[in-house]
């Protein structure tokens, strides 16, 4: 089996497994502490590893956003009926 992935040249960005809540946040343009509570309800799911206290996988980050961005599409054409 072969992968369709081209192998990163050096200088190219690479896309992180995970990140820090504080990193997630960031990438959110969310505060820590709303992050935390994301977290706490189950909307973003982390994982822990080692001593790091959670991480937030890469991948649920985008789909909790594509979430946020269907609902509100969703939202916006249920203004205009």
């Amino acid at each position: 089996m072969t992968s369709n992935k081209k192998p990163n040249k050096p200088g190219d960005p690479v896309t992180p497994v995970s990140v820090s809540i504080t990193k997630a946040a960031g990438l959110l343009g969310i505060s820590k502490s709303l992050c935390y509570q994301l977290i706490a309800r189950g909307d973003i799911p982390t994982i822990r590893i080692g001593e790091k206290r959670r991480l937030c996988i890469y991948k649920d980050l985008i789909r909790y956003a594509d979430g946020l961005r269907a609902e509100q599409s969703i939202s916006r054409w249920n203004r205009i009926d």
